[in-house]
């Protein structure tokens, strides 16, 4: 018999709901265009 707290069950389900893949985006963002803002910013031509 296993005998499972309430602890380790909310920690369980935490843990699929903050699931970083199961994100959706607002809006698609190209790597390309973060990339260059970033080198942009940092001044790299």
């Amino acid at each position: 018999m296993t005998v499972t707290s309430n602890n380790d069950t909310s920690s369980r389900v935490f843990q699929e709901l903050m699931k970083a893949n199961k994100i959706t985006p607002a809006f698609p963002t190209h790597l390309g265009e973060i990339i260059k803002d970033e080198i942009e910013f940092r001044g790299i031509s």
